[in-house]
């Protein structure tokens, strides 16, 4: 078994060390995402604000975008309020967003959850974090270079469970700090997707009010930060 507070310093050191970690409140990034759903692309910008504030806006075409907004109890989807497993969803996808400062802020509540394998076979280093009663998120980490290389967000629905799960890749430092710019993701093992990041700016906050609906778009996601 892993030593927690051993792979949380491998973890620390590989994404530029805990006190740049942390000190990370707030990103936004712009990329390009691709549903599996849909079956086409779409350009994205999603905005973070540690620890439980998304916004997630896709601009498919000229008549096709989403509109995704968490602030901490409260979610919305296309403006209208939601709630249940879409409220889970983006609340666990906030929580991924978060690694690994989350785990660090946690840390005593953090247990070695074994040897996992990644979607790729490797074997890896888990770490579990158990938060809001029904809700685990468990965090696959290279033992060789302390990166997070897989995360499962997993609910608890009575007896079941649903799992939503990404894998990361093209990793690069910005301004000091780790971050991965390719990413896919998975529903209940099911690919349903992949994200490029373009661009990453790490801000000293974000607005309130961009965490509240207002709209839908109507153009390509442009950069809104408060400096």
């Amino acid at each position: 078994m892993a030593d927690v507070n051993e792979l949380l310093e491998k973890i620390a050191e590989a994404y530029g060390g805990q006190k740049r970690i942390t000190e990370v409140a707030a990103y936004q990034q712009i990329g390009v995402t691709f549903s599996a759903m849909r079956g086409v692309e779409g350009d994205i910008l999603r905005s973070y604000r540690h620890p439980d504030h998304l916004r997630v806006e896709i601009k498919y075409d000229e008549q096709n975008s989403e509109l995704r907004i968490l602030a901490g109890q409260f979610a919305w989807k296309q403006d209208q309020p939601a709630e249940g497993i879409f409220y889970s969803a983006m609340l666990l996808q906030a929580a991924s967003l978060g690694l690994p400062a989350i785990l660090f802020e946690h840390q005593k509540h953090v247990r070695d959850a074994g040897m996992i394998l990644d979607k790729q076979g490797r074997a890896l280093n888990s770490l579990e974090l158990n938060f809001h009663g029904n809700y685990r998120l468990v965090v696959g980490v290279d033992p060789d270079t302390g990166r997070i290389l897989e995360s499962r967000g997993i609910i608890k629905i009575n007896d079941a469970a649903m799992e939503f799960s990404t894998t990361y890749d093209d990793f690069r430092y910005q301004q000091g700090r780790l971050f991965a710019f390719k990413e896919v993701h998975y529903a209940m093992g099911h690919q349903t997707g992949h994200t490029h990041i373009e661009s990453i700016e790490i801000v000293p906050e974000l607005p309130e009010e961009l965490f509240h609906p207002s709209g839908l778009i109507d153009k390509k996601p442009e950069i809104m930060v408060m400096r």
